[in-house]
């Protein structure tokens, strides 16, 4: 329906829109506390990058690995989890990696 470029300039549209309106009513106190601190924070822009790449690009390798940097660094403002400490952070994210060059060479 879209050709390549007209459906990533609808994601990436969209996306602006919906991140604009969330902040006008959040900074108007239509909708007060409806954005935690951490949601607009480079980690949830990285997060938010890797999750259009995966939507819009064939090569899903870039995408995955700007998710999973997002996420990692995203740990301790969720979950409270210290990241360095999980310890299976990295080699899942390896694994995750790895499966994903396989699985896209074929």
């Amino acid at each position: 329906m879209f050709k390549k470029g007209k459906k990533s300039n609808l994601i990436f549209g969209i996306f602006l829109v919906t991140v604009g309106l969330i902040l006008l009513l959040n900074n108007l106190g239509i909708m007060p506390g409806l954005v935690p601190g951490y949601i607009f924070t480079w980690k949830t822009l990285l997060l938010s990058l890797g999750i259009i790449f995966i939507i819009t690009e064939k090569e899903k390798t870039s995408g995955i690995v700007l998710v999973a940097i997002g996420f990692y660094f995203l740990i301790p403002d969720i979950w409270g989890i210290n990241p360095a400490e999980a310890g299976l952070f990295w080699p899942i994210l390896f694994l995750v990696i790895g499966l994903s060059v396989i699985v896209s060479k074929r």
